[in-house]
């Protein structure tokens, strides 16, 4: 959005048009939370199954490898 007057060294903040205030960074500890709490039962279930995605690629670059791929 360009102004007619043309400023150039106004800060962004007062460029900026908007009804709420603006809010400071800071960490969002719930998203965190959740974020784990979610993550946490897929590993529970993911992790017991490594073995056998690790198997599986190992027979697959096996079979790659005999087949001279």
């Amino acid at each position: 959005m360009s102004t007619a007057n043309g400023d150039e060294d106004s800060t962004a903040v007062e460029k900026l048009r908007t009804v709420t205030p603006l809010t400071t960074e800071s960490p969002d500890i719930q998203m965190n939370f959740f974020g784990y709490m979610v993550a946490a039962p897929i590993l529970l279930v993911l992790l017991p199954l490594l073995p056998f995605v690790i198997a599986g690629w190992l027979v697959s670059k096996g079979l790659g490898a005999l087949r001279g791929s």
